[in-house]
Parts: structure tokens; sequence; C-alpha cells
């Protein structure tokens, strides 16, 4: 009888070797094929129970995932921030471009003046002597006289520059050939 019962083990080992040899070296030896092979409901229901713990990988894909949604959020805020100060340049630029408005118009309104003044200082020049025209003309820069001096009229700056000291008269026409008043 002893006999019987060791064949009777010996082929049930033999054929469960058989089946389980062939499953682990396929990697299809699980909880979840044994627990079907054994006819376990536990085991299933605490596999299904457990479906968060799937694995290495998965929990390398789930911290992949975590770390990728912190870095969009750090990319939304760097967004946020960068937009900001799109914004605060574009006001900065409009604000220059306003006083680059204001600074060439109050450069035209001084030229303005100056142009003005000039001119009312050649018809000064203009009612005086020639030589007391030259006397003046040559107390000023070479570069104040030849601004001035071609707002006169032509037959008295003849007879100004004739009053002039030859160096002044020559400095000041080199100046009126070079920047052409």
């Amino acid at each position: 009888m002893l006999k019987i019962l060791g064949v009777a083990v010996l082929g049930i080992v033999c054929f469960l070797a058989a089946l389980i040899i062939p499953m682990a070296v396929t990697g299809q030896l699980d909880k979840v094929t044994l627990s079907l092979f054994f006819g376990d409901e536990e085991t299933s229901a605490t596999v299904k129970a457990g479906e968060d713990d799937v694995g290495p990988v998965a929990a390398k894909l789930s911290a992949e995932l975590k770390r990728v949604q912190e870095w969009d959020a750090k990319l939304s805020e760097k967004a946020a921030l960068l937009t900001q100060r799109e914004d605060i340049l574009d006001e900065t630029l409009t604000q220059i471009t306003q006083i680059q408005t204001q600074i060439a118009a109050a450069m035209d309104a001084l030229d303005t003046e100056q142009q003005a003044a000039i001119q009312s200082i050649a018809k000064t020049m203009e009612a005086m002597t020639p030589l007391n025209a030259a006397t003046d003309l040559q107390a000023m820069s070479p570069e104040d006289a030849a601004r001035i001096l071609p707002l006169v009229k032509d037959r008295n700056r003849g007879k100004i520059l004739d009053a002039m000291a030859a160096d002044n008269r020559s400095l000041i026409l080199q100046v009126l050939q070079e920047r052409k008043y």
C-alpha cells in the first residue's frame, strides 16, 4: 500500500513540476497564476485589492510622472514670471518712447528759440556800422559768427568781413565752408 501511495505522490509531484517549471522559465509564475491554479479566492481578492502594488516599473513611471508634473508647474510659474516681465518691459519701452518724444519736442523748441535769437542778432549786426559789427563778430567764437553771418544781407556781409582782421575772417570763412551754415 505504501508503494501505491508513493507512486501516486510521485505522479502528482511530476505533474506539478511539469506545469510549474515551464511557467517559472517563461515568467508566468506569479500570484495570480498560482491563485488560479490552486483555486484560492482570497489570493485573487488580495491581488485585486493590492492594485497599488503594480511593480517596480510602474513605481518608476509614477515617480517620473510626478517629476514631470513638478517641472510643468515650475515651467508655468516661469512662464507667468516671463509674461509679467515682458509687460514691465513693454511699459518701460512706452515710457522711454514718450520721453524721447518729449526730448525731441524740447530740442525743436530750443532750436527754434536759438534760430530766432541768431536772426535777431543778425538784424542787429545789419543795423550796426561794419566796423562795430566786425568787432563784435570777432569777439564771438568762429562757430557762432559763422551761424550769424549768413543771415546778414550780402551787401553788409562783405563790408563786415572787410572790416575784420585777416586771421579771424579766414577762420570764420573756413567754418562756413565746413559746416555750411
